[in-house]
């Protein structure tokens, strides 16, 4: 577990007072992997609400950019 802590803290850049760290990189890497996947289970629920409620495809392809 110190090995661990050891990687999260390595500083990979260090600008001034501003420190970069595995850690921060590690959390926007799996914030951005969540909100696509997300994203995409969305999608699919719109387009298969689609095809039952016979909803215009614009209308959901406009839908889906205003929620991204």
């Amino acid at each position: 577990m110190e090995t661990l802590n050891q990687i999260l803290e390595f500083e990979i850049f260090t600008f001034g007072t501003y420190t970069l760290q595995v850690a921060q990189v590690t959390s926007i890497l799996i914030i951005i992997i969540v909100t696509k996947a997300i994203l995409w289970i969305i999608k699919k629920a719109f387009f298969r609400k689609n095809k039952s409620r016979k909803i215009d495809t614009g209308s959901t392809y406009a839908l889906l950019k205003i929620i991204r």
